[in-house]
């Protein structure tokens, strides 16, 4: 099992046009680390560090602490898969997989030529 830390902070120093603040996800695993924008931001005064949250009842605090949630669900069943792959998760390669970098996509012919010869030896 690995001891993975997430957490969501913002960025006082890179306010926004619009005065507010953009939000980050840091991944710490066996003190490594690796950061990402989650691309959305939020007013200052509304922000909990120490939760890691945005404070308030708001429709748009609730959407966005929903938000964070799901990026943390995601993160937690990416290790997870890894796990299950035995592939040792990094920081790194959380990030990476979350936000679709190197992914290798296959398109249809691809797949078909892939998949042909199990076909042909089926019938």
């Amino acid at each position: 099992m690995v001891q993975l830390k997430t957490s969501f902070y913002i960025r006082r120093s890179r306010k926004l046009s619009n005065g507010k603040c953009p939000i980050y996800c840091r991944l710490t695993i066996k003190r490594k680390r690796a950061e990402f924008a989650v691309n959305k931001s939020v007013d200052e005064k509304l922000w909990i560090p120490s939760a890691g949250r945005a404070r308030g009842n708001s429709i748009d605090a609730f959407r966005l602490n929903k938000h964070l949630e799901k990026i943390n669900e995601d993160i937690n069943e990416i290790v997870r898969q890894f796990e299950l792959q035995k592939i040792i998760p990094t920081p790194e390669l959380v990030r990476n997989e979350l936000l679709g970098i190197n992914r290798q996509y296959k398109f249809l012919v691809e797949a078909y030529e892939l998949s042909e010869p199990l076909l042909n030896d089926t019938i």
